[in-house]
């Protein structure tokens, strides 16, 4: 078992994304009991957008350890991930009851009122996350989507040009940018 974590944990480090899988696979099936096992898969699946594939993982993870905090965590952002974000947002509220300066969580259910529908909610979430992660692209990028789409026009311009400050590379909030200009009619800045 623990070869089989060690070999795991190498082998996704070493970017073997397969052989790590197998490796954890392994583990989960010598210690089906091991809720690190199952946490050790799961988190890789999930790093790698296998998201399917880490839900009953996260899942199995919980039911061995129900107070495993990062678990709860994991598997919200991976149903937010997989639209499902009615059975994150549980798991989300209870994990910020616990653990309430994790800008993630916050991230995550500002995410999943968007998917909702709910912008008022969600840059309420992200602006909770942006207060505790102030340079994170994302953060900022969705922050000032859902401002933009409120009509809080200078307030998701100023989110926005965050963003592109804090990842220069990232093209989604210079694009949101033009966007509100060119709504605004200032066709200058677009």
């Amino acid at each position: 078992y623990s070869l089989e974590m060690e070999l795991g944990t190498a082998c996704d480090n070493a970017g073997q994304t397969d052989n790590a899988i197998q490796a954890l696979r392994r583990a989960a099936k010598l210690k089906p009991e091991s809720s690190q096992a199952h946490y050790a898969l799961a988190t890789t699946y999930a790093k790698h957008s296998r998201y399917q594939e880490a839900k009953p993982e996260f899942e199995e993870t919980l039911k061995l350890g129900p107070s495993n905090s990062e678990a709860r965590l994991s598997l919200a952002k991976t149903l937010v991930a997989m639209g499902e974000p009615a059975q994150a947002m549980p798991l989300l509220h209870e994990y910020v009851q616990h653990v309430p300066g994790n800008y993630q969580a916050y991230y995550a259910m500002g995410r999943a009122y968007l998917q909702q529908g709910d912008l008022q909610k969600a840059a309420d979430q992200l602006a909770r996350a942006a207060q505790l992660e102030p340079d994170n692209y994302d953060v900022l990028y969705n922050y000032g989507h859902a401002l933009s789409g409120l009509g809080r026009t200078e307030d998701a311009i100023r989110a926005l040009r965050a963003a592109e400050k804090a990842d220069p590379s990232q093209s989604g909030a210079s694009y949101e940018l033009s966007l509100i200009y060119r709504r605004e009619k200032k066709m200058e800045l677009a």
